[in-house]
């Protein structure tokens, strides 16, 4: 199980645009600059469904930009570790058809449908690279 955690937490940090972090101290510290991070985090959770809320309901990249616009620098992003040991295969849409989750595949299809076909794995990828285009930092929060 361990493994299986650290596997997915490498895929996640290699597939999303990590700022590298470090601790000074009491601070939290940008390698990059030296400066310090205050981190200014919103939760989103995702963990339930195996997907974000909200999504069926508006534009991914929509949510992304309010997230940022709002003045947030990071999300707290739960997440499922089934997601990856059962159902690492199964599409958002299968997901949601196989919960009688009709309106919530509907509203995908609506706001999001480049998601719809894909798996919830790629999903998550998905929510986690649109964002970091808008420069919020992504702490995953295994559920």
């Amino acid at each position: 199980m361990q493994t299986l955690v650290a596997t997915v937490l490498i895929f996640f940090a290699v597939s999303s645009h990590a700022v590298p972090l470090s601790t000074r101290s009491r601070w939290i510290i940008d390698e990059s600059t030296g400066d310090r991070v205050k981190l200014v985090c919103a939760n989103w959770e995702g963990h339930v469904s195996m997907l974000p809320e909200g999504l069926s309901k508006s534009p991914l990249d929509d949510i992304s930009r309010h997230i940022s616009l709002l003045g947030f620098n990071c999300i707290r992003l739960t997440w499922a570790v089934y997601m990856y040991t059962r159902h690492a295969h199964v599409t958002v849409a299968q997901h949601l058809q196989d919960l009688n989750l009709t309106d919530a595949l509907a509203g995908i299809q609506r706001h999001n449908p480049h998601l719809a076909s894909l798996t919830l794995v790629d999903a998550q990828k998905a929510v986690i690279e649109s964002v970091a285009s808008h420069g919020v930092m992504v702490i995953l929060d295994c559920q």
